[in-house]
């Protein structure tokens, strides 16, 4: 007969409160997010290097793609540090990456918006498709690389319905 062992953990509350410090949380972003990397050491090594790297739409997340001219004209603006804040308002704080040459910009969204998405003028990536994503402590504009204008935070997917409401046709956007 196995005998059972009954094991009790000893809790103290916290003396302090826990501070998770800015690196952290895009730390685990990161992890998050190379959780859909096809070759997670490759990827590991491009964004070590501060390259982009691919990673596969479909199983923690899909992408809108919009083009470039239609965020600046809903942005009312074509400087990349107006066009951050704007999409930043616009987004409620949902990932956005601008690819190279800031064409197209990316919305992160819920893997399952690829099966409703039916906006006109705007991809949702289909799954499997492969996604350029920058390192994510790259958020400034800079040489035209991709970059994040809305940085990446833990779980902090962009609610599809709040792009719907960005980018449907009957309102406009907040400017």
């Amino acid at each position: 007969m196995v005998e059972r062992t009954q094991l009790t953990a000893r809790t103290e509350p916290l003396k302090e409160p826990a501070i998770v410090s800015g690196a952290e949380r895009l730390r685990a972003a990161g992890h998050w997010l190379l959780g859909a990397a096809p070759d997670l050491a490759q990827s590991r090594f491009e964004w070590g290097e501060g390259d982009v790297t691919f990673l596969r739409c479909g199983g923690l997340f899909t992408a809108i793609s919009m083009r470039r001219a239609i965020v600046h004209a809903a942005a009312d603006s074509a400087s990349p540090r107006l066009v951050d804040g704007f999409l930043e308002e616009a987004f409620d704080g949902g990932p956005v990456i601008a690819a190279y040459g800031l064409d197209p910009y990316y919305a992160l969204v819920p893997a399952s918006t690829a099966f409703r998405w039916a906006e006109p003028g705007a991809q949702c990536l289909p799954s499997r498709q492969l996604l350029t994503v920058p390192p994510v402590d790259r958020s400034t504009y800079e040489n035209r690389a991709s970059y994040w204008p809305v940085p990446m935070r833990p779980g902090a997917l962009l609610a599809s319905l709040t792009l719907r409401r960005w980018w449907s046709p009957s309102s406009s956007p907040t400017r």
